[in-house]
């Protein structure tokens, strides 16, 4: 953020804030001290634009004539990546703060050992009594640090100096270099609290957050706190980081930029892929898998680059709560199939397209051997679907419908369940539908091959073994020799180079063992390409389902999925209300079919329709409703609790929540309105006059809109005034009868000054 952090009182107050991404950022938004500011506010202007050529966009923040009120800490932020920006502006009346030496600031201390920089520099932090703003230093014996504090500009002591270097040159120029045994020190403060100060002014700080592991900001009064107290980041890193940064946990963050970085599992020993929000993280998180190997390499084994072992590997979801489709080689069918990934962990078996899986996975070595029987599926076709009872994930898998004979789909809540679920249709009709038969070594029928899927201009080896007995190849039905295309081994392998349109065809083994009747091994090599769209190998057009409904708070970002699957793969647009969604302003489309709304508004809401189609398959869609909701919170204030007979008592509800909730009361389940004369309402505030012993009792504040509702209770207790207290007037009759006609005797003031009057007119009962 750009600007001047001083700024002279009805001059102009002026900060810039630039962003840029992959992509041109739609928005900055900006807040001060934590709040959000509106375009509407009347004493300040922001002004915004994009330069699309290198994805920057900037915003300028106004204020024409700044006041006193305008010392703040402004912060901005870019919308979608969410990177945040903070800069802290004082307004006064003298751009320079006054400074004097050292002697005149400080009061003068009779005693001689004031000078004494071992006395001097144990002496405790001191506001002192008067009110002004002086940015002032002082040497913490505790952390061995100089640290900042708000002096009010009289009394004080002589621990305060004006700059951290006359701090550290008087306090710390004996200091010895710490021992090792100060660890403990460190220990004790990086475990305190994040503590403010009871003072009112506004420095950006951090704290080490030990249960996170990682250094937070927050803003620091000037006075008070404690020891958990930094200037920087480093310097709280440099102080508590003592312990490695490949031992800290995975972090992501409050934010949702979802950045792709790497940590060190040091439980796994491996770096893993996560997806970082943006903020708030800690040290143990990597640019590259590269920089994190390099980085953790001596805790002992780290991820090494991917090798063609990673191709049998089952697919591994991970352990966190995303939605990401990727794809993984199912070396048991010998092609990539879809799984969902969940965002982190999970193992080497996954790649972001297909393209990519295949031309890993996909060998250019294409080896066919004969067909082994299958591994028992025991019962695990015959299972029931199981969803799980522990997580509440809303994850699309197929199961084996034993009943139908066929597959089906059904919802995982993310844990637990059985082995009757699989990622895709074809892996569940692959394992309980589709089941090889145990003796496919013996002679087949004509036409009755192995298919062998092959990428165009890639090799495949055919093999046909068989010890002690001649075999010959044949290319539907006649006689291979050897030649550049095609290669005969000793053994009765055929490899066939540069797979292509000429090549494709029938393949038949002829195996002669002596007297015996020959046996025939057959095989089917064709182009993966070219059966695309046709047959079995056709994926129909469909899309994945998601929740109807979609629920954010206002400001909020939406993502509404629309995962489309098929062949030819599918293109997918949105439209809301009937109206076409492009990417721009505020929304972006991802490749993938997502739908990301910035900042909802109250506009934004309504019916949202994806379609996808491909050109082959009839278009299909789905639709999801937008709305705004944020969650009700009621909250009665606090009161004593009890309140004598004949006063008033008065009951406040806070509330909150989007729509704006409206508010109703209750007194033991029975609804309270104004009309009974008894009671009435002000706003949220429930107010009994004169209270009577009977209006004792659970009272109950309800908050209610169209989305939710949400209660809270009190409960109050009336107490009888005692026969035995002199009820007498205090005041004069003349004073006490304005008081009953002003109706002001269920004041406790008025109600025991003017007792005896009070009880006449019938407005205190003794």
């Amino acid at each position: 953020m750009e600007g001047s952090d001083k700024v002279l009182e009805g001059s102009e107050l002026r900060l810039t804030c630039k962003a840029e991404g992959p992509s041109t950022p739609t928005e900055i938004e900006w807040f001060i001290n934590g709040k959000r500011i509106g375009r509407e506010q009347d004493y300040l202007s922001i002004r915004s634009f994009s330069t699309p050529t290198d994805h920057r966009y900037t915003s300028e923040l106004t204020i024409s004539r700044s006041q006193k009120d305008n010392t703040a800490t402004y912060y901005c932020r870019s919308i979608p990546y969410s990177d945040v920006e903070r800069k802290t502006v004082v307004v006064s009346k003298t751009l320079e703060v006054t400074t004097t030496e050292r002697p005149d600031v400080r009061p003068v201390v009779l005693d001689r050992t004031s000078s004494d920089p071992e006395t001097v520099c144990k002496m405790p932090q001191q506001t002192g009594s008067c009110r002004a703003y002086f940015q002032r230093w002082f040497y913490d014996v505790e952390t061995k640090r100089c640290r900042q504090f708000v002096y009010g500009g009289c009394n004080g002591n002589s621990n305060n100096f004006e700059t951290k270097k006359d701090c550290m040159d008087y306090c710390q120029r004996d200091e010895p270099t710490p021992d090792v045994t100060v660890v403990t020190d460190v220990t004790d403060v990086c475990l305190l609290k994040e503590e403010p100060g009871n003072c009112r002014a506004n420095f950006q700080r951090y704290y080490y957050n030990a249960q996170q592991g990682q250094c937070l900001p927050f803003t620091y009064g000037g006075c008070d706190g404690n020891s958990n107290n930094f200037e920087t980041a480093q310097d709280c890193n440099d102080y508590c980081r003592t312990e490695d940064i490949c031992k800290q946990p995975q972090v992501v963050g409050p934010c949702r930029a979802g950045l792709t970085r790497y940590y060190y599992d040091s439980a796994t020993m491996a770096c893993r892929q996560f997806f970082y929000g943006g903020c708030q993280g800690n040290l143990n998180n990597f640019g590259s898998l590269e920089y994190c190997q390099q980085k953790c390499a001596s805790h002992g084994a780290v991820d090494t680059p991917r090798t063609k072992a990673v191709c049998t590997l089952n697919p591994d979801a991970g352990t966190c709560r995303g939605y990401n489709i990727s794809w993984y080689y199912d070396s048991t069918v010998e092609r990539c199939q879809r799984f969902v990934w969940t965002g982190c962990e999970g193992n080497g078996n996954r790649f972001s397209t297909e393209d990519e899986c295949i031309g890993y996975c996909g060998p250019s070595v294409d080896t066919v051997v004969t067909p082994a029987p299958t591994q028992s599926t025991g019962d695990v076709c015959t299972m029931p679907s199981d969803r799980g009872t522990r997580c509440r994930e809303y994850e699309i898998f197929w199961y084996h419908d034993s009943s139908q004979g066929g597959c089906t789909r059904f919802y995982y809540g993310g844990c637990g369940g059985n082995d009757n679920r699989f990622t895709s249709q074809a892996e569940c009709e692959q394992r309980c539908v589709n089941r090889p038969a145990e003796d496919s070594v013996v002679v087949r029928p004509s036409g009755d091959g192995n298919v062998v899927l092959a990428n165009r201009g890639s090799t495949a080896i055919l093999e046909c073994y068989a010890p002690g007995s001649a075999s010959s190849w044949y290319r539907d039905g006649y006689y291979l020799t050897s030649d550049s295309r095609f290669h005969i081994h000793n053994n009765g392998t055929l490899v066939i180079r540069d797979i292509s349109d000429d090549i494709i065809g029938n393949y038949a083994c002829r195996i002669a063992d002596g007297n015996n009747i020959p046996r025939i091994q057959r095989y089917e090599v064709k182009l993966k390409d070219s059966i695309l769209y046709t047959g079995d190998n056709k994926v129909p057009l469909s899309i994945l389902q998601a929740p109807p409904t979609i629920s954010v708070g206002p400001g909020d970002n939406a993502y509404l999925h629309c995962q489309a699957f098929g062949t030819p793969k599918p293109t997918v647009a949105w439209t809301h209300e009937s109206s076409p969604v492009y990417s721009g302003a505020r929304n972006v489309v991802f490749n993938n079919g997502t739908l990301m709304v910035t900042s909802v508004i109250e506009r934004d809401t309504g019916n949202y329709k994806c379609t996808a189609e491909n050109g082959v398959d009839s278009p299909v869609f789905r639709e999801v409703q937008l709305l705004i909701a944020r969650d009700i919170v009621a909250k009665i204030q606090s009161h004593s609790g009890t309140i004598m007979e004949g006063e008033t008592a008065r009951l406040s509800c806070d509330v909150s929540g989007y729509p704006t909730p409206s508010v109703t009361w209750q007194k033991e389940g029975v609804p309270v309105t104004s009309g009974s004369g008894k009671v009435y309402i002000q706003g949220n505030t429930l107010v009994v006059p004169r209270v009577g012993i009977d209006d004792s009792g659970l009272y109950a504040c309800i908050a209610d809109n169209a989305v939710g509702s949400a209660r809270d209770l009190t409960y109050l207790q009336v107490k009888p005034m005692s026969h035995r207290e002199k009820c007498v007037n205090t005041m004069s009759k003349m004073k006490c009868r304005l008081i009953v006609s002003a109706n002001l005797c269920g004041h406790r003031m008025f109600s025991r000054r003017c007792c005896e009057s009070c009880r006449q007119a019938g407005l205190l009962i003794k």
